[in-house]
């Protein structure tokens, strides 16, 4: 499998992402635009995974308005359903790691689908706090130190 991890520079980079998240959240998990779409996304780091030129994942980071000073918040991981349990998840995770740290976080959060928070327990993410309900789905908050 050929996957590029690269973060978003260009306007069709992020036409790519939004369209990804659009097919996952919008469309298969029925969450309302409004919703999914929350106003950070110009002011966001985001990342894409490719294969063979094609956008099959992304995810973003933005420093967050509640976690504290030296803490980015993690979000809107998402990855095309024909290309999930491949490792792609991690490998956006890293990206978005590697990108915080560059901007100087020393923390990273994220609300994580109950679901998927495997996903973060086994890259180093702790849970913290009770599940709590987002867009109608069950979260848990997850944190590291970076």
């Amino acid at each position: 499998m050929d996957i590029v991890i690269r973060v978003v520079k260009t306007k069709a980079d992020f036409s790519s992402a939004m369209k990804v998240r659009e097919i996952v959240f919008i469309d298969e998990q029925q969450i309302d635009q409004s919703i999914e779409s929350d106003g950070y996304d110009l002011s966001a780091t985001h990342v894409i995974a490719e294969s063979f030129g094609q956008t099959v994942g992304t995810g973003r980071i933005i420093k967050s308005a509640d976690d504290g000073i030296n803490t980015a918040r993690l979000g809107r991981m998402a990855v095309l359903e024909t290309f999930r349990r491949r490792g792609i998840a991690s490998l956006i995770l890293r990206a978005l790691e590697f990108e915080a740290k560059k901007q100087g976080f020393k923390n990273i959060t994220i609300h994580s689908q109950s679901y998927t928070k495997s996903l973060y327990s086994k890259e180093g993410y702790l849970e913290k706090g009770k599940p709590f309900y987002e867009a109608g789905i069950e979260h848990v908050t997850m944190v590291k130190d970076l």
